[in-house]
């Protein structure tokens, strides 16, 4: 199921109440159910033209994924996991005492304290805001207790 259709669907509902409010008492019910028809008809038209041309747009500025250098693409698409190997392998050092490969660096509970949101966002990201509160892992990693 496609993302807009909930906004299409909200769309013809204010559309059908728009055409409610000003449509003449003396007309017909078949003309008036006609006329919502139309209406919802050219707001659904006009609302998937104006999703199309935002991609469309999106595409002409980004380039269409066959166009960009494979290299390109590995790099935008290793952002995310690299940045969570980052943070989660520096939290788990710091939890751990473990210096830091090629320094002498320890985590302290200050480092550790501003490593805290970032581990949140990272589980966040890939393992959803509701799993993180309903499980109570976001409030044992900041170390509070409920």
């Amino acid at each position: 199921m496609s993302p807009a259709l909930p906004i299409i669907d909200g769309v013809t509902g204010i559309v059908n109440k728009v055409v409610d409010h000003f449509l003449p008492a003396s007309m017909s019910e078949e003309e008036k159910v006609k006329a919502k028809l139309e209406a919802g008809a050219m707001a659904q038209r006009m609302a998937l033209e104006e999703k199309s041309a935002f991609r469309n747009f999106v595409l002409d500025y980004e380039g269409r994924a066959k166009e960009i250098p494979k290299t390109l693409v590995w790099l935008r698409s290793s952002i995310r996991p690299m940045l969570t190997y980052l943070i989660v392998g520096a939290y788990v050092c710091g939890w751990m005492g473990i210096r830091l490969p090629y320094t002498n660096m320890v985590f302290t509970p200050e480092h550790m304290e501003l490593l805290k949101p970032a581990l949140i966002l990272v589980l966040g990201f890939w393992f959803g805001e509701r799993l993180l509160t309903r499980s109570g892992l976001a409030e044992a990693i900041k170390g509070r207790k409920k």
